[in-house]
């Protein structure tokens, strides 16, 4: 999987938020940004953008301007309830695909 996919950033973004969150502590938003992940701001707008309107985070406003698009406030995201069960679906996702390939490395030919 790319650096850039979306899904590996998602996962990489709901994972910080509920580990922050767990803590007790505010997000660094550095941990967060497009520069972290290396990709263009307007790619991890997106990302950030789609977040929300799936309910996996809150606390993210986006406004159009007319100079320079589109300007994100993520001052206050939080990740939501919807955002930890994807984080745990994608985990035992993971899990239920290495066990796959553990019993196809043991028993060729399944």
């Amino acid at each position: 999987m790319a650096k850039d996919d979306m899904f590996k950033i998602i996962y990489c973004i709901l994972k910080e938020l509920y580990e922050c969150m767990k803590e007790g502590i505010n997000v660094n938003k550095e941990d967060i940004s497009y520069e972290r992940f290396g990709i263009p701001y307007s790619y991890w707008l997106d990302i950030i953008v789609q977040m929300q309107e799936k309910g996996f985070v809150s606390g993210v406003k986006c406004r159009m301007t007319k100079g320079t698009g589109r300007i994100v406030n993520y001052d206050d995201i939080s990740i939501t309830f919807e955002g930890v069960e994807y984080l745990e679906e994608n985990s035992m996702m993971k899990k239920v695909k290495e066990a796959l390939k553990d019993i196809k490395d043991i028993a060729p030919g399944l």
